[in-house]
């Protein structure tokens, strides 16, 4: 079930405001079968086999609230403003049967949990396009995005509370240069934050940058990219709940300065006129989704 309703309304000539408001509820359920094996010397010694009865039921409310202002034919600035709200509930039963390595049945133990959670972002963006000489233009764009995740965990009567905010910065440049090349330099920084409910993670980052070539034929490109050039995006986390025997730290190398060549061609239409940005939390929706 969802719903979306939006508006745009001129102020001036040069300047249009616009809005978009949407909803939605889904449930999910169903049921997942796993098995284990625990060897000594390479015998079998246990088999366990897990069943998980699980329910996934989201709602969310999105705004977003737009600008857009033409200073001249080669000048303008675009600014976004959204606030998306979620939660989730997912309540989850699960059985473990042990089963020795003769086949004979040991015994059985049965768990609950049920974890609560509600999501809150809030993205604020800027874009800003310019010609800086008669054959260089400019186009920049900068982006925060702040987070409150809590979450209520119930593990077999054992309350786990977890809360974290976080901030997420994005920033890009691109420079349109003369004989059709196009220059891309970008990068990110995000605060310290949780990754699968209980990891924190240190705060981490990257640099990335890109040059294109436009061919003779208008429709073709080659592209030569370079993706956290600086090797920093490198993620240490912990996790420490010792009541509930996790205890845990490491590295995790997110990625490794990649270089990467791409030919890229265009067929058909490629007159189609773009639509106005209206929403720049993309990102974040699919973070959560």
């Amino acid at each position: 079930m969802n719903g979306k309703v939006g508006f745009d309304y001129e102020l001036t000539k040069k300047t249009i405001i616009g809005g978009i408001v949407s909803a939605y509820k889904n449930n999910f359920w169903g049921d997942l079968r796993n098995s284990a094996a625990i060897a000594i010397d390479n015998k079998l010694d246990t088999a366990i086999d897990i069943i998980a009865s699980r329910r996934d039921i989201w709602k969310n409310i999105s705004t977003n609230l737009n600008i857009a202002h033409t200073f001249s034919k080669f000048r303008k600035l675009s600014v976004n403003l959204d606030y998306i709200y979620y939660t989730n509930n997912n309540p989850s039963d699960y059985r473990y049967k042990f089963i020795d390595g003769r086949g004979a049945f040991i015994y059985e133990q049965q768990a609950k949990t049920n974890k609560i959670t509600p999501i809150t972002f809030w993205v604020q963006s800027a874009d800003y396009s310019t010609m800086l000489s008669k054959k260089v233009s400019m186009e920049s764009g900068i982006k925060s995005t702040f987070s409150i995740l809590t979450n209520n965990v119930v593990f077999n009567n054992s309350p786990v509370y977890i809360k974290q905010k976080n901030l997420r910065m994005t920033s890009s440049l691109t420079l349109k240069l003369p004989k059709e090349y196009v220059l891309d330099i970008s990068g990110f920084y995000q605060t310290r934050f949780l990754f699968s409910l209980i990891y924190k993670a240190e705060p981490l980052g990257a640099v990335n940058f890109g040059v294109q070539k436009k061919l003779k034929d208008n429709k073709s490109k080659v592209i030569f990219n370079m993706t956290d050039i600086f090797k920093t995006q490198i993620q240490t986390y912990s996790v420490n709940f010792p009541q509930q025997n996790v205890v845990s730290w490491g590295d995790l190398f997110n990625s490794q300065p990649l270089f990467k060549f791409t030919f890229t061609r265009t067929f058909g239409n490629d007159k189609l006129k773009d639509k106005r940005n209206r929403t720049t939390a993309e990102e974040e929706r699919a973070r959560v989704q």
